[in-house]
């Protein structure tokens, strides 16, 4: 197709309301920046990205037109404290409308935070995806440990049980887990869809070296139903 001219900012993807139906052109460039403390030595922020659709959690400061952007930010050599980012792109927007070239995470415009496992580095937000699995038009989170013990889990955090403060492990929805130690279970994951006759998305998700957990199989890809 042609291309619009002007092109769009990158950060035309956060808004669905764009006349032409194009959803980003980075003619552009800004960036995220985790906060400058010591203690995020050790992590690897945003190893993972993905749009989430519209979690309607800013439903009561004002009109549900944005996505959201959720960063994953697993610990590497250390145990502890991997987070999930989840930033509301309305916020984005300002920034970007401000003049700014960065924004940094966490901060006030962070709208969520999710924790994985606080006693080891179990790979939490190694993986992300997001869609609606349950057809309620509002979005779902899932998100990745492929490094615990028991061989890696998937978290789903259900948008509309999500909250406005910190959600834990504890917290998801539902919990997926690897069949076999070593499996690397939720190593990738997608909620595609089509693969049903139901309107909301299906999970898939990778283990990249299920069963003996030793690597030396070619792998296994699950996927799950609504």
């Amino acid at each position: 197709a042609t291309a619009p001219s002007p092109p769009p900012t990158l950060w035309d993807i956060f808004d669905p309301t764009r006349p032409d139906g194009v959803s980003a052109v980075a003619s552009v460039h800004r960036h995220f920046e985790v906060t400058s403390q010591a203690n995020w030595q050790g992590y690897e922020f945003a190893k993972a990205v993905t749009l989430v659709p519209d979690l309607e959690t800013d439903s009561l400061s004002g009109p549900q037109d944005s996505a959201e952007l959720l960063i994953g930010m697993p610990a590497t050599n250390h145990p502890g404290n991997s987070q999930a980012f989840l930033i509301h792109g309305s916020d984005i927007l300002d920034s970007v409308g401000n003049g700014s070239d960065v924004l940094t995470v966490p901060q006030s415009s962070s709208l969520l935070t999710f924790t994985g496992d606080a006693s080891v580095a179990d790979g939490f937000g190694s993986a992300l995806a997001a869609g609606s699995v349950d057809a309620d038009a509002i979005g779902d989170i899932l998100i990745c440990a492929p490094d615990t013990a028991d061989g890696g889990r998937g978290y789903l955090f259900k948008g509309s049980h999500i909250g406005t403060g910190g959600e834990t492990i504890g917290s998801a929805n539902v919990v997926f887990v690897a069949e076999s130690p070593g499996d690397h279970f939720c190593s990738s994951v997608a909620l595609p869809g089509g693969a049903s006759a139901s309107n909301s998305a299906d999970i898939l998700i990778g283990a990249w070296s299920a069963g003996n957990g030793a690597g030396s199989t070619p792998g296994a890809a699950y996927l799950f139903q609504q």
